[in-house]
C-alpha cells in the first residue's frame, strides 16, 4: 500500500514490556524501508522519547486535545517548557535518573476538565501551578522557545504580556496562590 503516513495510537501499550524495544525497532525499521512517516501516540514518554530519538523527530505533548509543547525530544524533556510537560516529565521514574526524586511540582487541586467540556483560556490553567487570571480567559498561541521547539504557554511570553501583571489565580478549596509566592510575582 505505501502509506505516506501511519497512525499508530497506543501501538505497543497492550505488549508484554519485554517486547516494547522489539517493537519500536521494527516500527523505526518499516519507516526506513518504506520512507513513510508515522504518528505515534502514547502516553508513556519514555516510548515516545526512544522513538522521537531514533528517528530524529519531534515530540508533541497534548493537553485535552490541544498541543502544548512540540520539540526534539531532548529539548522537551530535558528543559520543558510547559508546566503540564514539567508534570509528565516527573512522572515516569526512568527518564532522568539523576533528577532530585524530591522534587515536587504541585498541581492545583482542582478536578481535571471534562474534555467534551474544556475550560475557556488555558485548558490547563485548572491544574497549572503557574496560573494566572489572564489564563482563564485567553488562550495561548505557540511560542518558538528554540529551534523546532514550541509552547503554547504564557510564561514565555514578553514581560509586557498581560501575563505578567495579571493576579495568581486562587484555588477557591483553600484561597492560597495556585503556586508559591517566588513564582507567583514577575520582577
Amino acid at each position: 500500500m505505501n502509506p505516506d503516513v501511519i497512525l499508530a495510537d497506543e501501538a505497543i501499550s497492550a505488549l508484554d514490556v519485554s517486547l516494547w524495544i522489539e517493537m519500536m525497532d521494527l516500527f523505526l525499521e518499516l519507516q526506513d524501508q518504506f520512507n513513510t512517516s508515522f504518528l505515534f501516540i502514547s502516553h508513556d514518554l519514555s516510548n515516545a522519547r526512544y522513538l522521537t530519538e531514533k528517528a530524529n523527530g519531534l515530540i508533541g505533548i497534548m493537553y485535552l486535545g490541544k498541543i502544548v509543547e512540540i520539540g526534539p525530544a531532548k529539548k522537551v524533556i530535558n528543559n520543558p517548557k510547559h508546566p503540564y510537560t514539567q508534570a509528565l516529565r516527573w512522572a515516569p521514574p526512568d527518564l532522568s535518573p539523576d533528577r532530585e526524586m524530591n522534587q515536587d511540582l504541585s498541581l492545583r487541586k482542582i478536578d481535571i476538565p471534562d474534555p467534551q467540556d474544556p475550560p475557556s483560556g488555558c485548558r490547563f490553567h485548572t491544574r497549572c501551578p503557574e496560573a494566572r487570571e489572564v489564563c482563564k480567559h485567553e488562550t495561548p498561541e505557540k511560542i518558538d522557545v528554540g529551534p523546532k521547539h514550541g509552547v503554547a504557554c504564557f510564561r514565555e511570553s514578553p514581560e509586557d504580556h498581560a501575563y505578567w501583571s495579571s493576579n495568581p489565580l486562587v484555588d477557591e478549596t483553600d484561597n492560597s496562590p495556585s503556586s508559591s509566592d517566588d513564582t507567583a510575582t514577575a520582577d
